[in-house]
């Protein structure tokens, strides 16, 4: 067979063959690498308006951070995040929204109070953590049964952080939190807490790792009514955190809301939930590290060394832009064989047995997982 140099691997390949296939143009050939930075510049060229780089990366950080923490873990892609996140932007308004009819036209802002302590809770928890809703609903997508816990928990905390950008972009006045909670070398894991509450990243997240644990309890049935608990009590303990903070700002202290006073006094005024949350998390990483670990013993790994040799072999060509493209892009193929290959192991510990309606849900995320770990492991080996 007749064979080509590739100048992005630097390794023969199989010539195409003649017929129908039309020329690749330019355009067609490095669209991603412009979808790329047209997200980056996007994203960038937001952030640099007006004072909202420094006034808006305690909203980014908190998703960053604990994106590092869970790495060992995690199976959601960036993209997914990114796209969560400006998700959780534009549903902010429909909350919003919802809020001014309430507080404005219903009431006539005569209740500025009960606006902040009870309708301001009550629209957003729920409202933030509706859209990850939405996606479990639907199991073709993959939400349901090849994530973990701690990836969903991810997922809410990208949501929370796009909604918290909206909120304050409209915001008149400069507001920098002061982060409480436990802190890694000195950076807060929760940088947008303050006051008592978790911050609208985080309190998403906990509503989303709670999410992630009843998955699991309606797999091993035996957790099912513990599992259910959690995933509603954790959205009422963020009401109620989000709700009397906000009500401390006011100075009141009247006996309103003496219904659910009790919760934030054994939260100590919203300084325990965080440390909650982070003890709770760790103990989902360690807890899915080590299923992870089981799921996948019996499978084949790459090594180390062949994937450093996989990510050089182009720079052998030399040090041109396809050459550094495609060590780029090599990269990112095994970021991606990883994430499938934790993907896969979240599947086949959700995995209830050969019914049709799972095979219908199952069939297509399992082979869109293997598949990707198998090209990669073939690409490894021969290109």
């Amino acid at each position: 067979m007749a064979t080509t140099m590739n100048p992005s691997s630097g390794a023969d390949q199989p010539a195409a063959p003649v017929g129908n296939v039309a020329a690749t143009s330019p355009m067609q050939r490095y669209w991603k690498d412009i979808l790329w930075a047209a997200r980056l510049t996007v994203s960038i060229t937001v952030l640099a308006i007006g004072h909202t780089l420094p006034f808006f990366w305690h909203q980014l950080s908190c998703l960053i951070i604990l994106a590092v923490l869970v790495w060992p873990v995690r199976s959601v892609r960036w993209g997914t995040l990114y796209n969560l996140f400006v998700l959780g932007f534009f549903f902010a308004f429909p909350i919003v929204g919802g809020q001014y009819l309430i507080e404005k036209i219903a009431w006539g802002g005569q209740s500025p109070i009960l606006g902040s302590a009870l309708v301001a809770p009550f629209t957003e928890e729920p409202g933030k953590i509706l859209p990850l809703l939405l996606l479990l609903a639907v199991g073709r997508l993959g939400y349901r049964s090849s994530y973990g816990a701690c990836d969903l928990m991810l997922c809410g905390v990208a949501l929370g952080a796009g909604f918290g950008f909206f909120e304050d972009s409209s915001r008149l006045q400069n507001h920098y939190p002061t982060p409480n909670g436990p802190s890694l070398f000195g950076i807060p894991v929760f940088p947008d807490s303050y006051g008592g509450f978790l911050g609208h990243s985080a309190s998403t997240g906990f509503i989303g790792l709670a999410l992630g644990c009843m998955l699991y309890a309606v797999r091993w049935r035996k957790w099912l009514l513990a599992g259910i608990a959690g995933s509603l009590f954790v959205p009422l303990w963020m009401m109620v955190d989000h709700g009397l903070s906000n009500y401390a700002v006011w100075s009141s202290r009247s006996n309103w809301f003496l219904l659910t006073r009790w919760i934030w006094d054994m939260d100590g005024q919203g300084k325990l939930s965080p440390y909650v949350f982070f003890t709770l998390l760790v103990l989902a990483v360690v807890t899915e590290r080590v299923l992870l670990w089981w799921v996948l013993k019996g499978f084949r790994r790459l090594s180390l060394s062949s994937c450093l040799a996989y990510v050089r072999r182009p720079l052998n060509m030399g040090w041109g832009y396809p050459q550094l493209r495609a060590v780029v892009w090599r990269i990112r193929s095994l970021q991606l064989y990883v994430l499938s290959y934790r993907q896969l192991a979240f599947l086949m510990a959700h995995w209830k047995g050969d019914l049709p309606r799972n095979l219908e849900v199952f069939a297509p995320l399992i082979a869109r997982c293997t598949g990707q770990v198998a090209i990669t492991q073939l690409a490894v080996r021969e290109s």
